[in-house]
């Protein structure tokens, strides 16, 4: 009786101690994939759109080599192992490869989650930003402080899917404005994708943005560091009408530059949107980064990397009219993204889709049916959404070419320009019929009086300047002006850029116009909007050619 209490003892200790062990490295099944997935669905998680919206789902292929497919539920060591590309012409340092980078010492008391190959603790901290329908964790790599873990399930992932992100990570992600890759974990289970930690999407950026500007609404998101940042910084100074160097601005510049980079590399990235652009905070400086290069397709790779690409190119509402068609005769290309680019600058500017709501975006977008254009006041953003939302991709322009736009110059570019642009007409006598007639009635208005629009204290001062004191002799700048000639108003900027210290003397007119040069920008941005892109366009069709103006139009 005696032995049978003792084996039964022992069986309950052998019972308990295979219970705890199996706890301990239950692995991410209790912090990943809460929810039942339905095994036909695509390669990653459908990604809500920044209204609603779902991301088209990439059609599942059965895997022939026996890779990542449904054959991963053998063991590990039977299953295909994915890779970091090795080669040579990617100069990189990778932890995958480095097993001297382990882990630091780790307490499970003090950071739940689950360690993976002793390099990649994953924590159980969901990001709460930026996910795009991804089940992304805070977590630690090797020795870095942090980083963020896409976490992906190969049971329900194409190896091809997850090879085609980490090759077109590993080939582009050395530039400030691509989100940058870490490393490669994998485990039974899943594979561990390490990128830079991201504060959140420009999606939700945009959305914090828009509901704090609406006055009739009370409703904003909690209170964290993402607030904080929003309190700080005023991304419009009025709907429709960005200014020069305002931050939101500032952040369509560095995706344009991340798509030149891009693009250089012939790499396409075919699912540019607001929730694949992330939001660096550093400093209180926001820097946009391009991400999720899961259906990026490099153009001088290897066509059987591919093949999981056929069936989907990006997301429902956020796609050029080439790729809705699938026509075989209009290759998808390059122009694909700056199409993309342009539904995105205008959501970032006006904070809605140039193509309406949700439901109806992929039909306007066939018919080239662009409801909400009308809505941006802007010259500048009209005149580059216009062209990047051109129906022919030949037509639009390339990321290079959007980087020379007006919309995206500072302050000092803008007067330099203006300042040469004067500079220019004043030598031909034949350009001066032409600006005044044609142009000055779209910049000066009907009545062409430029004067009332600066105000009686500013023109009084200047007239005063006109006027040489008993003793002084008369300066260049000091001159009178015509005030319903364009030219004498283009002068006036051109004088003020070149002797502020000398006719901004006054305090009153020093405090009016603010600092130089971006208070003297806003000063006459706000009161002649279309001066720019209307000056721009007549020095476009009559001197584009000339070595003076080879570095703004080249």
């Amino acid at each position: 009786m005696w032995l049978l209490a003792i084996s039964l003892v022992g069986l309950l200790v052998v019972v308990v101690c295979v219970f705890l062990r199996f706890s301990k490295d239950k692995g991410l099944d209790g912090i990943v994939n809460e929810k039942k997935r339905d095994k036909n669905s695509a390669p990653r998680v459908s990604a809500s759109g920044e209204d609603g919206t779902k991301n088209e789902q990439v059609e599942k292929k059965s895997d022939p080599s026996g890779g990542l497919g449904e054959e991963n539920e053998k063991t590990n060591s039977e299953s295909k192992v994915l890779s970091v590309p090795s080669d040579q012409n990617i100069n990189k340092t990778l932890p995958v490869m480095l097993p001297s980078l382990e882990l630091r010492k780790y307490d499970e008391n003090e950071t739940p989650g689950k360690v993976v190959n002793r390099r990649l603790l994953v924590s159980t901290n969901e990001m709460k930003y930026g996910r795009n329908g991804y089940e992304v964790f805070q977590g630690v790599y090797g020795r870095r402080s942090s980083v963020a873990v896409k976490c992906l399930d190969l049971a329900h992932t194409t190896e091809a899917f997850i090879q085609n992100e980490i090759d077109n990570h590993c080939l582009c992600d050395d530039h400030s404005n691509i989100i940058r890759f870490h490393g490669l974990e994998q485990d039974q289970s899943f594979a561990y994708i390490c990128l830079e930690p991201w504060k959140c999407s420009l999606d939700d950026l945009i959305k914090l943005s828009v509901r704090r500007t609406k006055r009739d609404t009370q409703a904003v998101a909690p209170v964290d560091d993402l607030e904080k940042v929003m309190k700080r910084i005023k991304f419009w100074k009025e709907k429709g009408k960005p200014l020069p160097l305002t931050p939101m601005l500032k952040l369509m510049r560095d995706v344009v530059c991340g798509l030149a980079h891009l693009h250089k590399l012939k790499t396409i990235h075919r699912n540019l949107n607001p929730q694949n652009v992330l939001i660096i905070v550093k400093d209180m400086t926001l820097t946009a980064k391009i991400s999720d290069m899961s259906l990026s397709k490099h153009l001088g790779g290897k066509k059987s990397s591919y093949k999981h690409l056929a069936t989907c190119s990006g997301s429902s509402g956020w796609q050029a009219p080439e790729q809705l068609n699938k026509d075989k005769k209009k290759k998808e290309d390059f122009p694909a993204d700056m199409f993309n680019f342009g539904c995105l600058l205008h959501y970032a500017v006006m904070g809605t889709h140039p193509f309406g709501s949700p439901s109806e975006r992929d039909t306007n977008i066939k018919t080239n049916n662009k409801t909400n254009l009308s809505l941006v006041t802007n010259l500048e953003a009209i005149n580059l959404i216009e062209q990047l939302l051109n129906y022919k991709p030949d037509l639009r322009p390339s990321a290079t070419q959007v980087l020379l736009h007006p919309l995206f110059w500072d302050s000092e570019k803008r007067l330099f320009f203006l300042r040469e642009a004067s500079d220019r007409i004043e030598l031909d006598i034949t350009m001066w019929g032409d600006l005044n007639k044609t142009i000055a009635p779209r910049v000066l208005g009907e009545s062409k009086d430029w004067a009332s629009k600066l105000g009686k204290t500013f023109i009084t001062h200047i007239e005063n300047l006109a006027q040489a004191q008993p003793g002084q002799e008369s300066r260049q700048y000091n001159r009178s002006y015509k005030y319903w000639s364009l030219r004498h108003l283009l002068r006036l900027i051109r004088n003020i850029l070149s002797h502020h210290r000398e006719i901004l003397d006054d305090p009153k007119i020093k405090e009016m116009v603010g600092k130089v040069p971006e208070g003297l920008d806003i000063f006459f941005t706000a009161r002649f909007p279309n001066l720019m892109m209307e000056i721009y366009a007549f020095i476009s069709m009559h001197c584009k050619g000339e070595e003076a103006f080879e570095k703004y139009f080249n």
